[in-house]
């Protein structure tokens, strides 16, 4: 059992963790208007997905990510996982692009970031 400075200090990093996210959530659209000065949509969705596939390739090659076990993985779930990606991955991020594109920055940064807290 823990004790109650030790809950505490698990809140407190928590509500810290918590309000990180938000900050960093909010600040990629003003960096995304920024990136869409100099590229396509498209081409910043793809260069962000390509880093972040790096870089869960890289926490899960030092085990700080748990590997998947593929040993089950069957047609159907091969293409529930595909279709899951591209649509919550390179789709997604290539339709806040276009967003960021028409509205600007500061609309959808602002509705994101309070839906998050929400």
């Amino acid at each position: 059992m823990q004790s109650t400075s030790g809950t505490i200090r698990d809140e407190r990093i928590g509500i810290g963790a918590a309000v990180g996210a938000a900050v960093v959530y909010g600040a990629a659209y003003p960096a995304t208007a920024v990136a869409l000065r100099s590229f396509s949509p498209l081409a910043i969705a793809g260069l962000s997905c390509t880093i972040a596939l790096v870089l869960v390739i890289t926490l899960a090659w030092f085990g700080a990510l748990p590997r998947p076990a593929v040993a089950g993985m069957t047609a159907p779930h091969l293409v529930r996982l595909l279709s899951l990606a591209g649509l919550g991955g390179l789709g997604f991020i290539a339709g806040v692009n276009f967003a960021v594109a028409l509205a600007g920055p500061t609309i959808p940064g602002f509705v994101a970031t309070l839906y998050a807290v929400l």
